[in-house]
């Protein structure tokens, strides 16, 4: 049995991935403030070790977790342009992660972002040059920037993932800022026309939430040391096809947003042939099943 720090563990995709630990026997701490997470995530966890606080403020225990999982970082750029103090914060707990992995010789895997690419000819290739677009995309690269000095200068072991659109189970708690097909399926249940800002056709890469779970706990058990890796499938997903598929009504208006990305799509070998991963899940059929779910 080994024992985990999960940052972030009582939100959309890292309770996802406390249940995977525990369920493989596993033992989790859980530091979550609660701001776009919940308890009620983690109901069908056994009774586990929850710390209502930030993401650096990892406690001192007598001996060293055997890895730390880190994704206790708010995920939409809206928060990020709204509020400056959300960049400062995400840097000083990633330092903090960083400094305790240091001292404990612990490895992290670490949720970055696909938004990076916004800009950038697709496919998205791990090496592109990234422009940076916002202030949400400027945090993740310098939290990727971090990481790679503190590999280089002090040995510390982290992996980046770069994921694309991930939907799935346990996204009510992220409401306004969760994945735009899985706010769709809400639509639907409240028979509301879903608003598509302009005509339909920009796209997203589409991933379902327990193959992430599957990329973060190889990217932790590979011997791998150091990469950054894009966590995705390799297909677009138009907002059209995603709302067809879903059988939810839309409305269209223009779209208000600066810097939009327009479009995704994840360059997977990498992840393949480095990391040993590649999506198992198909993502029309979670679609089509999440879909009836909300309607029962």
């Amino acid at each position: 049995m080994s024992h985990y720090i999960v940052t972030g563990g009582a939100g959309f995709i890292g309770s996802n991935l406390v249940q995977s630990l525990e369920e493989g026997g596993h033992s989790v701490l859980v530091l979550d403030n609660l701001s776009t997470g919940s308890v009620d995530n983690l109901a069908d966890c056994p009774p586990l070790a929850l710390r209502k606080s930030r993401a650096g403020s990892i406690p001192e225990w007598d001996s060293p977790p055997d890895g730390i999982f880190h994704l206790g970082i708010p995920s939409s750029p809206y928060l990020y342009r709204e509020d400056r103090k959300y960049c400062a914060i995400a840097i000083q707990d990633w330092i903090d992660i960083l400094e305790y992995a240091k001292k404990w010789s612990t490895k992290v895997v670490f949720a970055s972002t696909s938004s990076l690419y916004n800009g950038v000819p697709k496919p998205f290739y791990e090496d592109r040059i990234i422009e940076v677009k916002d202030f949400y995309t400027e945090v993740r690269l310098h939290m990727e920037r971090l990481g790679k000095l503190y590999y280089d200068f002090y040995g510390v072991k982290n992996i980046a993932l770069r994921l694309f659109g991930v939907f799935g189970e346990h996204e009510e708690a992220k409401k306004e800022f969760a994945n735009v097909v899985t706010q769709m399926m809400w639509a639907k249940r409240e028979d509301k026309p879903f608003e598509i800002w302009g005509k339909g056709n920009q796209t997203r890469d589409l991933v379902y939430v327990k193959d992430v779970v599957r990329a973060f706990r190889i990217a932790m058990d590979s011997l791998l040391e150091y990469g950054i890796y894009n966590v995705g499938n390799g297909v677009e997903w138009s907002f059209n096809k995603m709302a067809k598929t879903v059988g939810c009504k839309v409305e269209f208006i223009s779209n208000p947003m600066q810097n939009y990305v327009e479009r995704t799509k994840a360059h997977t070998s990498l992840a393949r042939d480095k990391l040993g991963f590649s999506p198992i899940y198909r993502v029309e059929e979670q679609i089509l099943r999440l879909s009836r779910g909300q309607e029962g």
